[in-house]
């Protein structure tokens, strides 16, 4: 007779540990669906930001007619353009930028400027 009753308290005590564990994991999971999600947002955010400052732009290098971006590496613009006549590195605050000159119709001054910072193409100039 006591077997019965306990084998049903055993039952009901398992019983009630699988649904907790079911609930926890359940609700892990959501947690982690919802940081999943959050993260994607942030990145996807971060990504249009800096795809709507994008400027292409065509300049004329020492390797003809090219097009080149805002955000692009530098050794990529380098590959594309040609190698600087003058580059100028400079360090503020930490964050360090290099100005490129180009002397393309003129032997005593550069007519296109390159600025960096962070190694991505910043600003363009062209005369």
């Amino acid at each position: 007779m006591i077997m019965k009753p306990l084998s049903v308290f055993i039952g009901g005590a398992l019983t009630g540990i699988g649904l907790l564990y079911a609930m926890g994991y359940r609700t892990e999971r959501e947690h982690k669906e919802e940081f999943k999600k959050e993260i994607l947002q942030s990145i996807y955010l971060a990504n249009q930001s800096q795809e709507t400052n994008v400027q292409y732009v065509e300049i004329r290098g020492k390797k003809g007619v090219v097009t080149i971006h805002t955000g692009m590496p530098k050794d990529s613009v380098r590959i594309i353009v040609g190698k600087p006549d003058q580059v100028n590195l400079r360090n503020i605050a930490g964050v360090s930028y290099e100005d490129w000159g180009y002397k393309i119709t003129s032997e005593y001054s550069s007519d296109l400027d390159l600025e960096f910072e962070e190694g991505k193409l910043k600003n363009i100039h062209q005369w």
